[in-house]
């Protein structure tokens, strides 16, 4: 199986993301509640937000990309290696068959 080209979306494809990302940008404006009168800030709710946890995924996700680029790169030149020895094999071979 070869990944040499990248498939371009079709329109249907791209209707479909731009119509994920309108509900998902409409999902988020609904979390954000406002008031209509003034609250002071020591009354106000408090949101947590979990970022050494976010921290770590972000990290690990970065890091098995890097990996993964790193290992698909290393079979790759592997492979032009033995290509390229099996044509020295074959140009040796010829030039044997020459003399």
């Amino acid at each position: 199986m070869r990944i040499g080209r990248l498939v371009a979306p079709t329109r249907r494809g791209r209707a479909a993301v731009v119509a994920m990302l309108i509900v998902l940008a409409g999902r988020a404006g609904a979390a954000f509640q406002t008031t209509s009168e003034f609250v002071p800030a020591d009354q106000v709710a408090q949101d947590h937000v979990p970022g050494g946890t976010l921290l770590l995924a972000a990290y690990a996700v970065a890091w098995v990309v890097v990996v993964a680029y790193v290992w698909i790169v290393w079979r790759r030149a592997g492979r032009i290696e033995r290509e390229l020895a099996d044509l020295a094999t074959k140009i040796a071979a010829r030039g044997r068959r020459a003399d």
